[in-house]
């Protein structure tokens, strides 16, 4: 007799018993396993469809931004592409997100900062 992980006896398999050894060949843990909510997964990703976002400019920003892609040597769009990678997806991992507390989400908050309640702070003497 061995124990289990919980401490219990289990008998020993009988190898002999033709049952046993075909419950133990359709129980292959080799053979690669179908797990349906992986292939739902995998399957989502794969339809997944690029997002396009549309941006309206005034002229003067039409005209800024296609005067800095020509220096770079690239279209409008490169450029944007390759700002938005830079500034927001490349770049600031672990950058807070956070700009105002949640009661005032919507609300402009120009120079406010987030700030708790100061009388729970205490020194240790």
């Amino acid at each position: 007799m061995k124990l289990n992980h919980t401490g219990e006896q289990t008998p020993s398999l009988d190898l002999s018993d033709p049952a046993t050894v075909k419950e133990l060949l359709d129980a292959d843990v080799l053979k690669a396993s179908t797990d349906v909510e992986t292939q739902a997964a995998e399957k989502a990703i794969k339809e997944t469809k690029p997002a396009k976002v549309t941006l309206t400019l005034s002229p003067a920003e039409h005209s800024q931004l296609t005067r800095m892609a020509s220096v770079k040597g690239q279209t409008v769009k490169e450029f944007l592409m390759s700002k938005i990678n830079e500034m927001f997806i490349d770049s600031n991992i672990g950058q807070p997100l956070i700009s105002a507390p949640s009661n005032l989400s919507g609300v402009k908050t120009t120079a406010r900062k987030i700030t708790g309640p100061t009388g729970l702070a205490r020194r240790s003497s």
